[in-house]
């Protein structure tokens, strides 16, 4: 699976910039199955490590992708992490297509009608694709999956060939924050709905629960370094019954138990954030990147929730030795994933800033 946190996040924001497609989530389009093929073919460019070939499905879609193709891309196209990082969602999508697209052609992938000749240039506008054929009828639980994923732009009436990758349980009617979802495994837990929700929408959109990215598990991604930290694994990587879960496979299964552990991992990381002081930092206004924000708890535990309470706090210190401006040319160069990490936890300060985490 991709280790480099940009390839992966640029690689997803295009692939959602596709599966928004009209036609993706259509199944009676005449496209929707070349839509399907086109969004699993690029799965398969992106998990191209030799541990995912069980994600493929070559008798479909064709020979695996050679690896190393999206990292020659993101070269030749230029996308760097800086601008990548400091744009709002929309713009992410834009990046992230246009990579994606430059990808599939560059595997030879024969892209459906309208996107073929879609223009490379980010300043251009995306065509937008045929519209789709009249709903035939409607079928309430596919319904109900369709019309609640996040970004669709419209309801549908049935789901779309799904493949492999993105097998994932229906998504709950959206509801108030605070407020149990009806689907909800642990309604006690004591994060809010919608701070679960945006958290999952940036770690785990597409497979919920049981999405697995390299050392990231669940709808939440814990590393192996967060199940520690909670208690679920040891150092060698075994698992304590910690949420009655004994295996990978069951902690991927049981959803009220990574429920339990996303709660357990926040106040952990609330704890060491106030004993490392940054908590005393709630309040300050930072001359941010992109746009000025101001350092809430909340945005303080969606940035632990990514890149670690450490990191989180080394991000404060810095801004403060430079006044709280920040400034991505300022960053430390090394190690490099920290000069990433710097930048994400901006992202996720800036987002969150007014997302209340409690209920």
């Amino acid at each position: 699976m991709p280790k480099d946190p940009f390839r992966t996040r640029i690689a997803r924001a295009g692939l959602d910039s596709l599966m928004r497609d009209p036609r993706y989530w259509d199944g009676t389009h005449p496209q929707h199955g070349a839509l399907v093929d086109m969004v699993q073919r690029g799965f398969q460019i992106v998990f191209d490590g030799p541990d995912d070939r069980a994600r493929r499905n070559p008798a479909r879609i064709g020979p695996p992708p050679r690896p190393g193709l999206l990292d020659s891309v993101l070269t030749d196209t230029m996308e760097t992490r800086e601008r990548f990082e400091a744009a709002p969602s929309a713009e992410r999508e834009r990046q992230g297509r246009r990579v994606m697209l430059s990808a599939l052609r560059a595997d030879n992938f024969p892209l459906p009608p309208g996107l073929e000749s879609e223009d490379d240039n980010l300043g251009t506008p995306a065509p937008k694709p045929p519209a789709p054929q009249p709903r035939r009828e409607q079928n309430n639980e596919d319904g109900l999956l369709a019309q609640n994923r996040p970004g669709a732009p419209f309801p549908h009436p049935t789901p779309p060939r799904r493949p492999q990758s993105l097998s994932s349980p229906p998504a709950a009617p959206a509801t108030p924050t605070g407020q149990a979802q009806p689907s909800d495994p642990w309604p006690a837990s004591p994060v809010s709905n919608r701070f679960r929700e945006e958290i999952h929408n940036r770690e785990s959109q597409v497979n919920n629960y049981r999405a697995v990215n390299g050392d990231a598990w669940g709808r939440y991604q814990l590393t192996g370094i967060a199940r520690q930290q909670i208690g679920l694994q040891r150092a060698d990587g075994s698992f304590t019954g910690k949420y009655g879960v004994n295996s990978r496979d069951e902690f991927l299964k049981n959803r009220k138990a990574q429920e339990q552990a996303f709660a357990d991992y926040m106040a952990d990381n609330l704890q060491q954030l106030r004993a490392k002081g940054a908590t005393n930092r709630i309040g300050q206004r930072i001359a941010g990147i992109r746009s000025n924000f101001t350092v809430t708890e909340n945005g303080l535990l969606a940035a632990a929730a990514r890149e670690g309470a450490g990191a989180t706090n080394l991000y404060l210190k810095h801004l403060e030795r430079h006044g709280w401006k920040s400034d991505a040319s300022t960053f430390p160069s090394s190690p490099p994933p920290l000069r990433d990490s710097f930048l994400a936890i901006e992202t996720r300060l800036r987002e969150f800033e007014n997302i209340r985490h409690h209920k």
